[in-house]
C-alpha cells in the first residue's frame, strides 16, 4: 500500500487522487537586517520569516538553543558596553542585561558562554537558561571554538605572537597549552576525524590536517595576502574566509583530491570580524551563505568543489553576524559539555 493510500484510509473520507503531504516547514537562520532589527529567514530562499526592532549597534552577535529554540543577543555601540537580551523562539524579548566592554557568545548544553573585553581583561562567563549568571574566568577571547560528542569544549586563542589550545574542564577550569609553532592569527575546526588548522603566510593560505598525531600540510596561492576571517570545517575539506580582496577558498583535505576545489572572488567586503567569527554559516553538505558588507550571498559547492554563487538566493537586507536553527533537541540529547578533560585536540 502506498502512503498516499494510507492517508487516504485514515481520513475516513473517501479520497479521489493523491493526498498531497504538508510542505516541511523551511530551515531557518538567524541574523541581522540593515536597520539592526534581530531576523529569522529561510536558509533556501533568504526571505524573512520574522523579526525584532531592537536597533542593534554596529558591535553584535547571536546564539541559539537547539534545546529550547531562546536566542541570546547581544549588542552596542562601541568597545564600552554592551546589553544581552534573552529571546523567546518567536523573537520576544525576555530579559536584558547590561554587560561592560566587548562581548560574544556561543551555545553549549550548560547555557551560553559570553566572552568579555574589558580594562580589566579578557574573561568568560556561563549565562545559564535559568539561575544566576557564574562568576567570570580569566581567559583569552577565542578565536576558534568548538564541541564535538563526548569531548569538552575546545578552542583556539591568542597569547602574545602565539596561539594557545583552550579547553574548558570545570565552570572555573579552562586549561591553556602554548602553540609556540602556530601563529595567533590561526584558526581551526573540527573534522569528523582530526583537525583542520590553517593561517595566511604573506600570498599563501596554509592548511593542515591533523589526525592520529600525523600532520598533512597543504599550501593554496592568493592573488594577495590578507587576514583569515573564518574556517569551517565540511565532509573532508574545509572553507576558508580570506579578506584582501574578499575571498572564499574552498579545499579538500586529501593528497588524492588536491586537483578539486577553487575560490571565489565575493561581490562586496566580507563583514566586521569577531573573534569566534560567524560570518559563515553552512546549508546542507553543498551549500554555504556568507555575510558581506552589502548582505548574505548563498554560494553552491559543485561535485568537484568548486564555489559558484547563487543568484536566486534574496539576501540584500540581511547582514551578519549568522546563525541557523538546527531541529529542536531533546532534554534527553542535552549533555554536559564540560570534562572530564584529556589532551586538547590542537597540535603539540
Amino acid at each position: 500500500m502506498t502512503r498516499s493510500s494510507l492517508l487516504c484510509l485514515l481520513a475516513l473520507a473517501g479520497c479521489n487522487g493523491e493526498v498531497p503531504l504538508p510542505p516541511e516547514p523551511p530551515r531557518t537562520g538567524l541574523g541581522f537586517d540593515t536597520d539592526g532589527g534581530v531576523v529569522r529567514f529561510d536558509l533556501d530562499t533568504g526571505a524573512l520569516l520574522a523579526r525584532v526592532d531592537l536597533q542593534a549597534g554596529p558591535i553584535r552577535d547571536l546564539a541559539v538553543d537547539p534545546f529550547g529554540g531562546e536566542v541570546m543577543v547581544l549588542e552596542g555601540d562601541d568597545d564600552e558596553g554592551a546589553v544581552a537580551r534573552r529571546l523567546s523562539p518567536d523573537l520576544v524579548v525576555l530579559e536584558e542585561q547590561p554587560i561592560d566592554g566587548r562581548v560574544e557568545a556561543w551555545f553549549a548544553p550548560e547555557g551560553w558562554w559570553l566572552f568579555e573585553e574589558t580594562y580589566g581583561g579578557e574573561r568568560w562567563r556561563l549565562a545559564p537558561s535559568t539561575g544566576e549568571w557564574s562568576p567570570a574566568l580569566a581567559a583569552p577571547v577565542p578565536r576558534s571554538l568548538w564541541r564535538r560528542p563526548g569531548i569538552p569544549v575546545e578552542g583556539l586563542g591568542r597569547d602574545g605572537d602565539h596561539a594557545v589550545a583552550l579547553q574548558l574542564c570545570g565552570a572555573t577550569d579552562l586549561r591553556r597549552r602554548p602553540l609556540p609553532d602556530v601563529p595567533w592569527e590561526a584558526r581551526a575546526c573540527p573534522l569528523d576525524r582530526g583537525l583542520a588548522l590553517a593561517h595566511v603566510e604573506g600570498e599563501v593560505l596554509r592548511l593542515e590536517r591533523h589526525l592520529g598525531g600525523e600532520r598533512t600540510a597543504f599550501a593554496i596561492p592568493l592573488p594577495k595576502s590578507g587576514r583569515l576571517r573564518q574556517l569551517l570545517c565540511l565532509d573532508d575539506a574545509v572553507a576558508a574566509l580570506v579578506d584582501g580582496p574578499p575571498r572564499l577558498v574552498v579545499a579538500p583535505l586529501a593528497a588524492s583530491r588536491a586537483s578539486l576545489g577553487g575560490s571565489l572572488t565575493l561581490p562586496a567586503p566580507l563583514a566586521n570580524s569577531r573573534r569566534v567569527a560567524t560570518s559563515m554559516i553552512p546549508n546542507g553538505p553543498d551549500r554555504l551563505l556568507v555575510a558581506t558588507r552589502e548582505g548574505v550571498v548563498a554560494v553552491s559547492l559543485a561535485a568537484n568543489l568548486r564555489p559558484e554563487l547563487d543568484r536566486s538566493f534574496e539576501g540584500d537586507t540581511l547582514r551578519g553576524p549568522l546563525t541557523f536553527v538546527e531541529e529542536t533537541m531533546a532534554p534527553d540529547d542535552k549533555t554536559d559539555s564540560i570534562g572530564p578533560c584529556g589532551p586538547p585536540s590542537p597540535p603539540r
